[in-house]
């Protein structure tokens, strides 16, 4: 009958197989070794980093300080606004005073709108009075010509009898 594989005695080829998968005492102390030293190091490590962080961070002493001071100086600051902000009074001498300056400036609108009319009327007056002297021009112009002609024929009526008062008379 044959045995099983695990009741089977090891042979010293399984043994030295077994020797590079195992660790052997020897390897474990070394191991220990290193880990307690590494151990060491990070606790001094943290230790220095905790002593660098109380340094940093605040502590609840620091907190309440920096609350009193901070509510001391909402109050402060509360107490400045409130003192700069305007108050009902104010507001209604302001409505008042807005109420005013619109009813000038409607005024003001009023008075530039008829100022306004009065330009362009006048701006019209001058305009048609320029149109009908033009027109006065244009007919004088036209009886002018009719003068001249008028003009040139008698003054050619002139020299005709001139000349024919300055001629013998015919024989």
């Amino acid at each position: 009958m044959t045995m099983p594989d695990d009741e089977k005695p090891a042979t010293r080829g399984d043994l030295r197989a077994m020797r590079e998968v195992m660790a052997t005492k020897g390897d474990l102390r070394k191991l220990q070794e290193a880990t307690k030293g590494d151990l060491r190091k990070l606790q001094e490590a943290t230790k220095g980093d905790l002593r660098a962080m109380r340094e940093v961070m605040a502590t609840k002493a620091d907190l309440r300080k920096l609350q009193e001071a901070t509510k001391g100086d909402l109050k402060r600051e509360t107490d400045s606004i409130r003192a700069e902000m305007a108050t009902k009074a104010d507001i209604s001498r302001l409505s008042v005073e807005v109420a005013k300056m619109s009813a000038r400036m409607g005024q003001m609108k009023e008075d530039i709108l008829s100022e306004f009319r009065r330009h362009r009327d006048d701006l019209a007056r001058s305009y048609e009075e320029s149109v009908t002297k033009g027109q006065m021009y244009f007919e004088k112009a036209l009886t002018h010509g009719d003068i001249i002609s008028s003009h040139e024929q008698r003054l050619t009526d002139h020299e005709r009898r001139i000349r024919a008062m300055e001629s013998p008379p015919p024989l």
